[in-house]
């Protein structure tokens, strides 16, 4: 069993690489990344992957079509790489072709796709290295085509494609630089999902906005929302999905609303939506969540990591590629202490 640091990845089709071990094998149940250890957190896009290491510093590894790696190539990486030039990094973030990363001493940077803005540098331009986003800030989220922040004043900014609101400055115009999100104040972090947006604030109060086909919002209704509304208390952390919210709260318990076509809402059954927050049953006292396109992971106090949903490529690590509507427990891993959903796979690090 790998420690001090050992990354992990199952799932994947794997063909840019996604494991990190150098092969284009997909993996049904966890796998050591080769050559990477010493990591505390890890992050996943669609089809590329990302480790902050304790050093403070990051590596990157699969898909490099759009620069997403941040290598200053455009090479794919079947091994991690480090992303040159940049240090003092406390938080990462992957949005479907862009990453994100927060510094010590509150810069944001940001590299990969541009088409919506969503590097937040001004343009639409691709960019294969770290450019400077903004500053002043505590946290950090990369949605498909959007990404958003939380300064150190607990102010939400957002920026990248609007086209349902989820930059919620109440209009549906793209922001290639980063926009204050009105209404709200005290936030301690976001999420984004593909075309939505979450916020916690420091009350454990949960606000939602943009795309709400699949009830993601989480407000009872199917209408999108350009403008933050609040749906969930008492809550301690968040994640988005593609077009679905999870929320853990203060006790351990998991909450879940919107899409559940592939038991992402863990009901007991699929293809069903969820209009306002549900709480699950099945486990309990967990300590961390982590929500990909369509499948979520939960770690517990026991110390067990739990998936659900959609199973393409084996991103619930089970040894199968079935989908399920109920919590399955990952094989193979123990004493995990961060976790990330991405595309089609998933990433843990171990103690």
């Amino acid at each position: 069993m790998g420690r001090n640091g050992t990354v992990w990845v199952w799932g994947g089709d794997n063909e840019y690489g996604l494991c990190g071990d150098g092969s284009k094998n997909p993996l049904y149940e966890p796998r050591r990344v080769q050559k990477l250890v010493n990591a505390k957190a890890v992050a996943c896009g669609d089809n590329f992957s990302m480790a902050l290491m304790d050093d403070g510093t990051v590596c990157s590894w699969g898909h490099n079509l759009f620069g997403q790696l941040g290598d200053g190539t455009g090479y794919n990486s079947p091994e991690p790489v480090r992303v040159p030039n940049l240090s003092h990094v406390v938080a990462i973030g992957a949005g479907h072709s862009h990453a994100l990363a927060l510094q010590d001493d509150g810069k944001v940077w940001a590299w990969g796709w541009n088409y919506f803005g969503q590097l937040g540098d001004g343009t639409y331009e691709d960019k294969c290295s770290p450019v400077l986003v903004m500053e002043d800030a505590r946290a950090i989220a990369g949605g498909r085509t959007h990404s958003l922040a939380v300064k150190k004043d607990g102010t939400v900014w957002a920026w990248g494609r609007n086209g349902y609101g989820q930059l919620g400055d109440k209009t549906y115009v793209d922001h290639p630089k980063p926009i204050k999100v009105p209404l709200l104040a005290d936030a301690v972090s976001v999420a984004a999902g593909n075309h939505h947006s979450l916020a916690l604030m420091g009350d454990g109060t949960v606000y939602a906005w943009g795309d709400n086909s699949s009830c993601q919002i989480g407000d009872g209704s199917g209408s999108d929302r350009n403008a933050p509304v609040a749906v969930l208390k008492d809550a301690k952390a968040i994640q988005a999905g593609a077009t679905f919210s999870v929320a853990l709260d203060r006790e351990g318990d998991i909450w879940v609303w919107g899409d559940g076509f592939w038991g992402q809402t863990a009901t007991g059954r699929f293809f069903e939506l969820q209009p306002i927050p549900f709480e699950l049953q099945q486990i309990g006292g967990v300590t961390n969540i982590a929500a990909g396109y369509s499948h979520i992971l939960a770690l517990t106090r026991e110390d067990v990591v739990y998936a659900w949903g959609n199973n393409f490529f084996g991103k619930l690590g089970d040894g199968s590629v079935n989908k399920s509507c109920v919590p399955l427990a990952v094989s193979r891993i123990r004493n995990v202490k961060s976790i990330a959903a991405g595309g089609n796979h998933s990433l843990a690090v171990t103690r």
